[in-house]
């Protein structure tokens, strides 16, 4: 049978045959009747408020059964009462933790600024007529770019494949997204450029 210590609220199981008798609690070792069958809610000693059976803290005040003292005066609860700000900054750390940590962002600059190196480097090889060279540099930046991506997206440093297969849903749209639309959209700048030049 289950019942709850009056001291420190916890549910515990013990032998129907010792009910009416004394009974420890394993957790604080208090001595009480064994009357209960069953748990039941408990007033706070606090605040007097009911409370779930095998609550450790009381929600109203803040009281912990754990330490005899109060956690704080009002437990936090994400929702309605916060702020737009703080629900747009509380989803964007969730969809993208590694924006708010500082090691995680200079490492995506530092791929971002790796890939330029590359690309810029592949241009040039490209003006010597090493075509097939330009193509893998090009490879390699998108490459260290959807790493930097990678870090950012899931907030740690780890290799790509270990980043994508946490990537699940839509994140995994956006991760696509994030790494192929700066190169395709400067890819297309520099042709449109190339053409305009031409004209002239």
């Amino acid at each position: 049978m289950k019942t709850n210590c009056p001291l420190c609220n916890r549910s515990n199981d013990y032998d129907p045959k010792n009910a009416g008798s004394m009974v420890t609690c394993p957790r604080c070792a208090n001595l009480f009747v064994l009357k209960n069958s069953k748990p039941v809610p408990l007033a706070c000693p606090e605040c007097s408020v009911s409370i779930p059976p095998d609550a450790r803290i009381c929600t109203n005040c803040g009281f912990s059964f754990d330490t005899g003292k109060k956690v704080e005066q009002k437990i936090p609860v994400y929702g309605d009462d916060h702020p737009a700000w703080k629900k747009a900054l509380d989803a964007t750390a969730d969809f993208i933790p590694g924006l708010f940590k500082i090691h995680i962002l200079l490492l995506f600059f530092a791929s971002i600024a790796m890939a330029v190196f590359l690309n810029y480097f592949g241009l040039i090889l490209l003006a010597l007529g090493a075509m097939v060279t330009c193509i893998l540099l090009a490879v390699c930046s998108l490459f260290v770019y959807a790493h930097g991506v990678g870090f950012l997206m899931t907030g740690e440093i780890q290799m790509l494949q270990s980043a994508m297969a946490e990537l699940t849903g839509f994140r995994w749209t956006f991760f696509l997204f994030l790494v192929f639309a700066p190169p395709i959209s400067i890819f297309l700048i520099i042709i449109k450029i190339g053409m305009l030049l031409a004209k002239q």
